[in-house]
This record gives C-alpha cells, structure tokens and sequence, in this order.
C-alpha cells in the first residue's frame, strides 16, 4: 500500500454471527487509546445492553484493511437499573501516521424507538475518524461512562448529563446528528449543549427515543478525533400545551443584551404568558398587554413558553435558549 504523510484506511467492525435475534442494544460508544509508541492503539468499544435480552456477546469481529481481528470482551459490569455494560477490547498495530476512519456496525437495536419509521430489527452504526500525526503527539479519543445512567426525568421531558473523560485534556465539542437507520428524526423540542454534551428532550410526546452524539476532539486549533454515541432515552413526560391555531401577531423570543438573560414579547393583542424551566417549574406567569413590549430577566437557560390569547385561540409555544 502507497503511504503518504496521512494514510486513509477504512475498518469495519461487525458483531460475530448469533443465533438469535432478540433486540437488546440501547447504547454504543468506541475508543481509541494510544500507548507511548504512538503506533499501538488500544481499540475499546463499550456496548450498553438490555439485561434481560443481553445475548451474550464473547467478541466482535473487526475488519481493519482486509484482515478481520476479533476485539474480545475485556469487562462486565451490571449497572442495577436493568441493563448491562460489556467492554471489548482490542490493542492493534497501526503503521504510521495518517487519517483513520472506521465504521461500527452493532444489529439489534431495541424496538420501539419512536424517533425511526420502523419500529424493529434496526442496526446502529458508528463512523468515528481517528488522527494519528506526528506533530499532535499521544492521543486518546474521549471516553463516556455513563451512556445509560444520570438521566433525569422532570414535567417538561429528561435530561441526560453525560461523564466525558478525555486523558489528554483535549477540547471537545458537542452536537446532535443523525442515528443510522429508517427514516430517523431529531425530535423537536430537543437540543444538545456544545460545550457539555448535556441533552435535553422534551419531544412530543412520551416515549423512547435515539439519539447520537457527535464528539469532536480539538488540539493545537485543528480537530484530531472525531467520535459517536449512540443511545436511547426513555421520556416519561412531556409538556402538553394546545397546538398553535392562529398567533394574531404574538412573537416571542431571546433577546442577549451585555450577556445577561432576557426574554423579549411582542403582542398586538392581550394574551396570558407562561414560562416553564427545564423541570417543568414556571419561572414566569403574567399579563401581556396589547400594543406593549416588554422584557423579562431571566437566569441564563434553556425555557419552554406558552403565550395563549385572552380573547381569541391562539397559542404559541416553544423553546427558547436565554445566554
């Protein structure tokens, strides 16, 4: 193989063959560790399982640059809300510096997830890239623990805080992106914090939902990783408020003056305004009077609002993120 400065190589992992098919994979994230040699890499895949459904995987196929290696299962450990973590652990040899992308495969996805067309027999798929170079010296991929525990639940939806570690100390940004399979959507009313990785969903209505976490790992300016989760949250409750029918005029909106948190109203009508927190606890509850403008302080957040027409049915409602 022809090797410049950066090598682009693929490498597909895929689950070894089972004999059933019992749905039982809620969460998945992958790591890339790398010793002082630079060139040995510690490949650790960390698979969050229904306990009750767990199939017992003892290994995961790995094909790197034709050559199929298995990433055996390093650790287990039962976190008591009914689901199971399983560790696999692989440490290769990679030669030379150079771009590598890689591609999860894991079947058996749980059913039931809303946020998908389909319901059953659906396969999660990570695509994490990995940069080995030799001006960027050792590097670990960042590592999240706790993929399927500290996720709260309030009124108004869950929020899931996730336990990032990243050995190198390394800056990491946060996004939602999509979840591999049929028809899969981000549900409105859920968002992720760039800086934490901290989700909060309060999507339509009830139920389990799947979302996938992109991590990019910064160094020097330049990103050297890039890396997924992949997970499922059970949404207990959700706020219900009438659907929209005619806004009359009525906006509502952030407005950021010298980094302190307001909410700006606009309304050509009389309208009640209410504003819920992230537990679902209203912050605010007033009068809005037509023809006014008014601002209203409020500690920096991310807020639900419902403004609903005095003498007609219009409502509105939303999300706002106050900085």
């Amino acid at each position: 193989m022809n090797r410049k400065l950066f090598l682009a190589c693929t490498t597909t992992f895929l689950l070894s063959s089972l004999k059933t098919s019992a749905q039982d994979v809620r969460a998945a994230t992958y790591q890339w560790s790398q010793d002082t040699s630079i060139v040995l890499v510690d490949n650790i895949l960390k698979l969050y399982v229904d306990s009750a459904l767990d199939i017992h995987r003892s290994s995961v196929i790995a094909n790197f640059d034709g050559l199929d290696i298995l990433l055996n299962l390093y650790s287990t450990e039962s976190l008591g809300i009914g689901i199971t973590c399983h560790t696999f652990k692989k440490t290769q040899l990679y030669a030379g510096p150079g771009v590598y992308p890689h591609d999860i495969v894991i079947p058996f996805r749980v059913g039931q997830i809303k946020n998908f067309d389909s319901v059953d027999n659906i396969t999660m798929e990570l695509q994490p890239e990995f940069i080995i170079g030799s001006s960027f010296g050792l590097n670990s991929t960042p590592l999240c623990d706790n993929l399927q525990s500290n996720i709260s639940q309030s009124a108004a939806g869950a929020t899931y805080t996730p336990a990032f570690s990243d050995l190198d100390g390394d800056s990491l940004v946060f996004s939602l992106t999509n979840c591999s399979g049929p028809g899969y959507y981000i549900p409105s009313g859920c968002s992720i914090n760039s800086f934490t990785g901290v989700i909060m969903a309060n999507p339509p209505e009830p139920g389990l939902y799947a979302f996938c976490t992109r991590v990019e790992e910064y160094r020097f300016g330049a990103v050297i990783s890039t890396t997924y989760t992949d997970m499922v949250m059970k949404i207990d409750n959700v706020t219900s408020v009438p659907q929209f029918t005619n806004n009359s005029g009525m906006s509502l909106g952030p407005n950021l003056i010298e980094s302190l948190g307001y909410i700006s109203v606009h309304i050509q009508g009389t309208a009640d305004l209410r504003v819920f927190d992230a537990s679902g606890k209203t912050v605010v509850q007033r009068e809005v009077i037509d023809g006014h403008h008014m601002e209203l302080r409020v500690v920096p957040g991310i807020y639900m609002y419902l403004l609903q027409e005095r003498s007609g049915t219009g409502v509105l409602r939303g999300k706002l993120v106050v900085l």
